[in-house]
């Protein structure tokens, strides 16, 4: 893997550059982003104009950072199909969990929208429910009707268009600006669907309370292990060491200034790695760990976190409880260092551009910003497993390796500089010199 740090870009383009080191780091937004939020604003209230109202049901089968993306990007495409997309439902891990979340009460076990986060779409409770959500909300994503004068079994995701015109224009000029700036839309989206309420944002005070003393500038670092370092290969991923990220926390220190360096991770021995790679760089940061790490690498390690929480062996609430904290710590940040192959880190970095209103520096280790996730390229990882495929008879049976759907000519070396495939793919290629 090949981290880009050498240079400055000459523009804030999250969806095409890696990394983006200006002079300064407190830099004001581009205009795009006090339109997207207007825009979304106006989206948001013609909500109470639908016909109906669908509760939002994110992916069981994910991880807390990629449920929290996904459900806010699936209550956009409700809304732009005529469905007033409130309330969020809560993953449904959560019931399992008895650690206290939001509320500290039920509700929050149930529910996002008035009990976790405030309800962007509050003006649209009244409406009644669609028909597609019963009995399954998820059924909402894609109803299956029947079209007329075709095949009886023949589907397509049916909208149900606005009659007021002047929600029409909202909703329609939101898609479009979506489509045009995927960033700037997903930073106002997240923004005004993941508000937290009361009681997360006690929680989120309380975290930084216990920061301690924490001067600025922030380089706010999310350490990812896990699933990136067990099934990495096969998903598009890189597992880095502690030196990989100490680099890039200590060129983006050098650059603004050695203040707090505030870390979110839940692998006990990254961390360790992490502060011996500061300590033989020489890089005097104020150190600030945020994470719960109680529960040994081993364990943690040892399967998917999905699995881990469906069995019992990590406490769902508890879990996503700290999270949701996380997160927020991540997005009060001045400098982002992650990767944008992680739900969780493309989340954080677009709410710290929303909540602090700057073209924030950032250094991912990985990819681009992408509103779809991602997949690094790499040839020495990836070249043998797509000859695996090739040759097996049995895809199926290769977790992953289809649902990416490698291809051979995903990156065509050599590139001058690190960008998308260009076969269209989300598949993102380090800059090369030779035909490795």
């Amino acid at each position: 893997m090949r981290v880009l740090l050498l240079a400055a870009v000459a523009a804030y383009d999250p969806e095409n550059q890696a990394t983006y080191l200006p002079t300064t780091y407190d830099g004001k937004a581009d205009t795009l982003q006090t339109q997207a939020q207007h825009l979304f604003d106006r989206a948001a209230r013609a909500a109470s104009r639908a016909r109906c109202r669908a509760p939002v049901a994110g992916h069981k089968r994910s991880g807390f950072g990629s449920y929290l993306r996904i459900l806010a990007h699936e209550a956009e495409d409700l809304l732009l199909r005529g469905r007033a997309p409130t309330p969020l439902l809560q993953h449904a891990l959560l019931e399992k969990g008895v650690g206290s979340l939001g509320d500290g009460g039920p509700c929050a076990k149930k529910q996002l929208s008035g009990c976790v986060f405030h309800d962007a779409f509050a003006g649209a409770k009244a409406l009644p429910v669609c028909a597609c959500a019963n009995p399954n909300p998820v059924n909402c994503r894609g109803e299956r009707v029947r079209a007329e004068r075709a095949a009886p079994r023949s589907t397509y995701h049916r909208a149900l268009p606005y009659t007021d015109g002047e929600a029409k224009r909202a909703v329609e000029d939101w898609r479009r600006f979506a489509e045009t700036y995927p960033f700037w839309a997903s930073s106002a989206l997240f923004s005004a669907v993941l508000r937290p309420q009361k009681r997360l944002r006690e929680a989120i005070a309380d975290a930084t309370t216990k920061l301690g003393e924490a001067p600025r500038p922030w380089v706010a670092a999310h350490l990812r292990r896990g699933d990136a370092c067990r099934d990495g290969a096969y998903m598009g991923r890189t597992c880095s060491s502690g030196d990989d990220y100490a680099r890039a926390c200590c060129d983006a220190g050098r650059r603004y200034g050695f203040g707090t360096l505030v870390v979110a991770t839940d692998s006990s021995s990254a961390l360790a790695e992490l502060k011996d790679a500061l300590d033989k760089r020489g890089c005097p940061f104020t150190f600030r760990a945020t994470s719960d790490n109680s529960v040994d690498d081993e364990t943690r390690e040892s399967a998917r976190v999905e699995d881990l929480l469906e069995s019992n062996v990590l406490d769902s609430a508890k879990e996503f409880a700290g999270v949701l904290v996380d997160v927020f710590l991540l997005a009060s940040g001045d400098i982002y260092i992650g990767k944008f192959t992680s739900n969780l880190d493309r989340l954080a970095y677009a709410l710290l551009v929303a909540r602090k209103g700057v073209a924030a520096p950032y250094v991912s280790l990985d990819t681009a910003w992408s509103k779809d996730t991602p997949a690094l390229f790499d040839a020495a990882t990836h070249r043998p497993l797509q000859k695996l495929l090739n040759e097996t008879l049995h895809k199926s049976q290769l977790r992953n390796i289809t649902r990416k759907k490698l291809r051979v000519d995903e990156c065509r070396a050599p590139r001058a500089v690190a960008g998308w495939s260009e076969t269209g793919s989300r598949w993102w290629c380090p800059a090369t010199t030779t035909g490795a």
